[in-house]
């Protein structure tokens, strides 16, 4: 969590939990958000195989 953290900015390991939750509390119920989520772990996954 710290590394990650890191690379946003140096932002401290509770705020990375609390990102992480909202994140996943958009993926239950906006289902754009969801979408557009999907997607760039697509775009993610195909970007790693090249």
């Amino acid at each position: 969590l710290k590394t990650i953290g890191d690379n946003f900015g140096g932002k401290d390991h509770s705020t990375v939990i609390y990102s992480i939750n909202t994140v996943r509390d958009l993926i239950d119920t906006d289902s754009i958000f969801k979408d557009t989520v999907a997607e760039l772990e697509k775009k993610v996954e195909l970007s790693l195989m090249t």
